[in-house]
């Protein structure tokens, strides 16, 4: 008699985690890969990273998205 109260609760959990768990790693990432896309296309144009544009990313990760 309890499950069927709380039916509709744990199917709309149930929808909510199966749709976003897909959409996770884009939520925790997006805001970085802006800057790493910057990087790389200052790269591009012939400027050195850590001399003409700095920001506080771990080495090599400029050349990762280029």
């Amino acid at each position: 008699m309890k499950i069927k109260k709380f039916f509709p609760l744990i199917l709309s959990c149930f929808i909510w985690i199966l749709f976003y768990i897909p959409y996770l790693p884009y939520h925790i990432l997006h805001q970085d890969n802006a800057v790493y896309l910057l990087g790389s296309k200052m790269m591009l144009v012939g400027k050195i990273p850590y001399l003409d544009f700095w920001d506080n990313k771990p080495p090599f990760i400029y050349f990762m998205y280029k």
